[in-house]
This record gives structure tokens, C-alpha cells and sequence, in this order.
């Protein structure tokens, strides 16, 4: 589906055809990256949760020794710092993955309006027809993000 609406698009505006497809190199290239950087950041939020669980059941599991020896404080200080070192990491996370989340949603946002862009240009200029132009875009864009969402797809099944 994406070679026939690219070929389709070569046909009928080559020059937009070229700008759209210069693109596809960074939207296919942010996708992997958020699912790289993601991934790492959850594994390492994963190991400081469990971190703070282990405590949290040590804490309830032996409540009456640790009442018996008045280990409440040390038992409260212990697990305040893993639930602050879980947290520290987990914004951490939201800080590095949401770049690339807002990459990964938005970047065929930010190729959509310098398509539109070069097509009011060769519009402007009167090389192509503007009927043309509009079915080059339509092609370009829809072809771009059905396989930008399919990668985003692959990627996620591929890794599991």
C-alpha cells in the first residue's frame, strides 16, 4: 500500500514526492529510539519499585519484632528512601521518555505542514497544477503515517 501510494505520488508531483520522502528517514528513526529509551527508563523504575515493596512486606511481615525492638523510625526512614529514590527515578523516566513520546506522536505533525508548505510553494511557482499537488499530498501523508504507525506496532511486538 505504501509503494503503490508513493509510486502514484512520483507520478503525479515528483517534486513533493521528494520533499515527503526525505522525512521518512526521521520518523522511522524516532520510533526505535522512544521504544529504546522507554524501555530502559521502565526497567529501571520497575527495580526501585520493587525495591520499596520488598521493604514495605519486610516492614509488615516482621511488625511485631520490629515493635518489640523499636525499629519503627529506622523502618520509616528506610523505606521514605526507596519510595524518594523510586521517585527520583520515575520522574527521571517521564522526563527522557516524554521527549521521545512527543517526537514520536508529533512527528508526523511537523512533515505534514512542510508538505504543505512545499506544496504552496510548487503552487505558487505554477510548475504543478494545484489538484495535482493536493493528491501528491494526500498520498504522501496518508502513506507516511499508516507506516509510521505500523512501525510503532513492529517495534513493540518484535521486543517482547
Amino acid at each position: 500500500m505504501v509503494t503503490i501510494g508513493i509510486t502514484w505520488s512520483v507520478a503525479v508531483c515528483w517534486k513533493l514526492t521528494i520533499v515527503g520522502l526525505t522525512t521518512a528517514p526521521f520518523l522511522y528513526a524516532i520510533t526505535p529510539g522512544f521504544e529504546h529509551i522507554s524501555g530502559k527508563w521502565e526497567g529501571r523504575s520497575n527495580d526501585k519499585a520493587e525495591i520499596a515493596c520488598a521493604i514495605f512486606a519486610e516492614t509488615f511481615e516482621n511488625v511485631r519484632t520490629m515493635r518489640a525492638l523499636t525499629l519503627e523510625g529506622y523502618f520509616r526512614k528506610k523505606y521514605a528512601r526507596a519510595t524518594q529514590e523510586a521517585f527520583k527515578v520515575g520522574v527521571r523516566r517521564e522526563a527522557y521518555s516524554g521527549v521521545f513520546f512527543g517526537l514520536t506522536d508529533s512527528g508526523i505533525q511537523f512533515v505534514t505542514a512542510l508538505i504543505f508548505y512545499h506544496g504552496a510553494i510548487l503552487a505558487a511557482s505554477g510548475q504543478f497544477q494545484v489538484g495535482d499537488i493536493l493528491t501528491a499530498f494526500s498520498l504522501l501523508i496518508f502513506s507516511m503515517s499508516n507506516a509510521n504507525g505500523v512501525s510503532v506496532y513492529m517495534n513493540r511486538h518484535l521486543s517482547i
